[in-house]
């Protein structure tokens, strides 16, 4: 959770480092450089995080103990 934490604070400030001059660079095309990275994490999300609804913590851990093996 400290880590999940720690990157979003990361991120946020990467953000508020990086939006004023690019707002004053390229105006509101801005916005679309940051859809896209947005797109991409989702599309990375969607591709890499396994559904564990309806699933029980042993089968979750069963789950990622497979794929560290099998790596």
């Amino acid at each position: 959770m400290g880590t999940a934490v720690f990157g979003t604070w990361m991120a946020n400030f990467v953000v508020t480092l990086v939006f004023p001059p690019l707002i004053d660079a390229i105006g509101g095309a801005t916005f679309l450089i940051f859809t896209a990275i947005n797109a991409a994490t989702i599309a990375y999300y969607v591709r890499t995080v396994p559904e564990t609804r309806g699933r029980s913590m042993e089968a979750i851990e069963g789950h990622f103990r497979r794929q560290q093996y099998a790596t």
